[in-house]
């Protein structure tokens, strides 16, 4: 579902993630939320969902250019990591604000990922520092243990 450039917000990514939730039987999900309006509570609001979509084994998630935030990013791995399923993994943050705390929840909650074996991570332009190559190791690491 392509939805870029839309100037979605908030206030429309939880009905969105409602309605997907709904979907009982989905099992691949491509969403192409880039270049939105949404923010740490619509991105929440979008995964908490998710989670409902018990059969989810493929996602790609494309958030660029959006104002997501460290909070965002690491609720959404979070509740991604409850996505039981979840084999393939994609998801593009490039230009969110995430920073070094950002990368480092993520890292964390994915590596709860037990069944993943495919993940793509794409964190271009997200004033990630010293601390947030750390966490890319710690993503690696995932990596590694995983077999990814």
């Amino acid at each position: 579902m392509k939805q870029y450039d839309n100037e979605i917000s908030d206030n429309d990514v939880p009905c969105l993630g409602f309605g997907l939730a709904k979907c009982s039987n989905l099992t691949d999900l491509t969403l192409d939320l880039s270049y939105n309006k949404i923010y740490a509570i619509g991105a929440l609001g979008l995964c908490s969902d998710l989670v409902n979509c018990t059969n989810l084994s493929n996602l790609n998630l494309n958030l660029n250019f959006n104002q997501i935030g460290a909070t965002g990013v690491s609720g959404l791995g979070t509740d991604l990591a409850k996505c039981t399923n979840l084999s393939t993994l994609k998801l593009q943050l490039c230009q969110n604000k995430i920073g070094d705390v950002g990368v480092s929840g993520l890292g964390f909650a994915l590596a709860k990922c037990t069944n993943l074996s495919n993940l793509a991570l794409d964190f271009y332009h997200n004033q990630i520092g010293d601390q947030g190559d750390q966490a890319q190791v710690l993503v690696q690491q995932i990596a590694l243990n995983y077999k990814i």
